[in-house]
């Protein structure tokens, strides 16, 4: 009996911790997406029309100047 609690608790941690992983990609997904709606936004206005730009992880974009 006591194993079975053991191995359910594991297996609940487990999942736990691939829950907090997926919702952490999740929120870096879209503000990536923001990001890049902002960037099409600036484009089509003509902010950023000829300036390289890049991603970086965890930050956002970057543009050169």
């Amino acid at each position: 009996m006591t194993n079975t609690i053991q191995n359910i608790q594991a297996e609940y941690e487990g999942v736990k911790n691939a829950i907090t992983s997926l919702i952490a990609e999740q929120t870096r997904l879209q503000h990536r997406l923001t990001t890049l709606n902002l960037v099409r936004q600036f484009e089509q206005h003509g902010v950023i029309q000829s300036q390289p730009y890049w991603y970086v992880a965890g930050v956002g974009f970057k543009f050169n100047r």
